[in-house]
């Protein structure tokens, strides 16, 4: 079995900030989690985002308020509706309830080959939320 150590710093790299700061905040609760999600999941997440610092925040027109500003939020890339549904289905698993589904044709039709599923745990926002959307 593979140290945890080493997973769970294997996954704060993914979730760093892409801008080139090296920012990253990705909480440990959060990443285990999503540690766990990956095993139901049973392939590995790409993702699409992490951590962002306030400037990339701005940047791809984030909330203000964003659970990616506190390292407690991840965008994970999806092709297909079946891969979709498993995705979420093992982030339910893992125990996350707040997803937002970004619409698979709508990302298609816009040129990004897929979509992605918003998923966080925003330490502000505890509500729990489940939400379908189209890109902006």
């Amino acid at each position: 079995m593979e140290n945890l150590e080493l997973k769970i710093t294997e996954y704060r790299e993914k979730l760093t900030c892409p801008c080139g700061c090296n920012g990253n905040l990705a909480d440990d609760e959060f990443v285990m989690k999503l540690i766990f999600a990956q095993g139901v999941y049973g392939m590995i997440f790409n993702f699409t985002s992490g951590y962002r610092c306030t400037k990339h925040n701005t940047a791809v027109g984030g909330h203000i308020d964003s659970a990616h500003l506190y390292g407690e939020a991840a965008d994970l890339f999806y092709r297909t509706e079946i891969e979709c549904f498993l995705i979420v289905k093992a982030l339910v698993g893992a125990g996350f309830d707040r997803i937002e589904i970004l619409d698979l044709a709508d990302g298609i039709a816009k040129g990004k080959g897929g979509a992605h599923i918003h998923v966080d745990q925003h330490h502000k926002k505890r509500v729990p939320w489940l939400h379908v959307a189209k890109y902006r």
